[in-house]
Order: C-alpha cells, then structure tokens, then sequence
C-alpha cells in the first residue's frame, strides 16, 4: 500500500461525501413525488354517487340494483330458467373412448400381439450377439431397478 498525504485523503473523502448526497437527494425525490401523488381508489364497482355523475342510469323500475326483477316469484322463475339453461341434460351421446389395440378389451387385440410378437422376433434376429446382449443387461437393469430386496438387511454394530 502507497502512503497517500492528507489532501488527497480529503479529496477522496469529499468525493464519497459528494456521492452520498447525490444518492441520497436522488432517493428523496423519488420519495417526495411518490406523497404528491394521487391516491389511488380500491379496487371493485365504484360508488352510486359517482356512477350515477357519470352518465350511468338509475335502476330501472321494477328490477332491483342488481339488475333482477324485484317482485320474489318473478324472480324465482328468472333463476329456474338459468338454471335449466345451465345445467339442462345432455343431448348427444357421449363418444366412446377410442381403444387402440394393445387394449386388452380391443377387438382386434389378438391380430395386434401377434403382429407385435413378429416385429420383436425380426427386430431380436437383426441384432448382432454383443447387441442382444447389451439390449438383455439394459431391461434386467430396469428390472433389478424396480423390484424390492428379497431379504431383510440388518445393519451391523
């Protein structure tokens, strides 16, 4: 470490003072234009009062605010009828689920297998013996992978 005089530790000083205020003039800024702001309203349906100053009808007579007839029985035959729209039965059948052969429920399950059974052994007689080998290790890994030991380990003292 170079030994620096006095002044130029002042001038560093003064700069990280200078720099300081900036930062901090900076952030009151921010803060005051944040308070002259203008309050923002809740979320949701504004008052009637204003509603009503700006344009927007009064309820109409014989409906309630909401917009639903005031009268109960009237009313009652508005929600029995949305609900029949709603929730009326189905009309077309369902589509079946579309079963693909290797279902054993399928139809044509039985020609599927023995065509799969056909494609195996040509793709097994293909393979070279280290490849058949290799392609045999792999599904046994898979195998040993998934299955449970067969005897209890005990741990030793």
């Amino acid at each position: 470490m170079c030994p620096m005089d006095t002044q130029e530790l002042a001038q560093l000083a003064a700069f990280g003072l200078q720099k300081m205020i900036e930062e901090l003039q900076g952030k009151l800024a921010v803060v005051n234009a944040m308070a002259a702001a203008p309050v923002q309203r809740r979320r949701g349906r504004p008052p009637k009062t204003l509603l009503l100053a700006a344009g927007v009808t009064a309820p109409v007579e014989g409906k309630l605010a909401s917009g639903w007839p005031a009268d109960p029985e009237e009313r009652s035959r508005e929600m029995q009828r949305r609900r029949a729209k709603w929730h009326k039965p189905k009309t077309a059948p369902q589509r079946e689920h579309k079963m693909h052969p290797r279902d054993a429920a399928h139809p044509d399950h039985a020609a599927w297998l023995t065509k799969m059974r056909a494609s195996q052994k040509k793709a097994w007689k293909r393979m070279t013996v280290a490849q058949r080998k290799a392609r045999a290790a792999k599904m046994q890994a898979g195998r040993l992978f998934n299955n449970k030991p067969s005897m209890k380990l005990e741990a030793t003292a």
